[in-house]
C-alpha cells in the first residue's frame, strides 16, 4: 500500500548545469533542472501512486549535463495491493433518513469480496455502520435500522471494501452514487 521512496543527490565535477529525467517504466514521470549537492527524493503523490497497476515497476533517473554527460539509477520495486477501502463524507439531511439506494462500479472477479457499508447517521463520530453489500449488488432498497444521532445532523456515509482475495486480474473500484429520503 506504501509507495517505495529513494533519496539521491545530484553532483557534476565541472559545476554544469544538469537536467534529470525521471521516468517510470519508460514514461516520463519528473523533469527539473538540479541544483547541485541537494538530496532528492523519488516520491508519489498518493493519485500517482492510485494510478501504478500491480506488479514489476521500473523508476529510472537520468541525470544529464549540459554538455551530454549523463549518468543514470534504476531502482525496481512491486507493486502488490490486495485490499482497497474508503469512507464517502456524509450527505447531509434534513430529517432521519430511512431508505437509500446505491451502486458501485467496478471490476469483482470471482474470488474478490466486495463489502458495502451504509449509516444514516455518518456525521457521529461513531457511526452506526450496517451492512449492505447484497442491497447494493441486487439493486434494492436499503432500509436503515438505525434510529439515534449524536451528531447535530443526520448524514448518510458508505464506506467500502474491495478485498483481493484469491481473484486473478483487474480487481478496482470505479465509483459510488446512490440517493437516500
Amino acid at each position: 500500500m506504501t509507495p517505495p521512496t529513494a533519496s539521491y543527490s545530484i553532483n557534476d565535477p565541472d559545476g554544469d548545469t544538469v537536467t534529470v529525467t525521471e521516468t517510470l517504466d519508460g514514461k516520463a514521470f519528473r523533469t527539473y533542472t538540479a541544483t547541485l549537492g541537494t538530496t532528492y527524493n523519488m516520491a508519489f503523490t498518493a493519485t500517482q501512486w492510485a494510478q501504478v497497476l500491480n506488479g514489476s515497476h521500473t523508476f529510472k533517473i537520468k541525470a544529464t549535463d549540459q554538455n551530454g554527460a549523463y549518468t543514470e539509477r534504476t531502482y525496481t520495486f512491486t507493486k502488490k495491493v490486495t485490499q482497497a477501502s474508503f469512507t464517502t463524507d456524509a450527505m447531509p439531511a434534513d430529517a432521519m433518513p430511512t431508505v437509500a439506494v446505491a451502486s458501485v462500479i467496478g471490476s469483482f472477479p470471482v474470488g474478490s469480496v466486495l463489502t458495502v457499508e451504509a449509516c444514516n447517521n455518518g456525521s457521529d463520530a461513531e457511526p452506526v455502520w450496517q451492512d449492505v453489500t447484497d442491497k447494493v449488488l441486487n439493486s434494492k432498497k436499503i432500509f436503515f435500522s438505525n434510529q439515534d444521532k449524536a451528531a447535530d445532523t443526520w448524514g448518510v456515509a458508505f464506506r467500502v471494501t474491495l478485498d483481493r482475495g484469491t481473484a486473478t486480474g483487474e480487481c478496482y473500484i470505479t465509483s459510488i452514487g446512490g440517493a437516500f429520503e
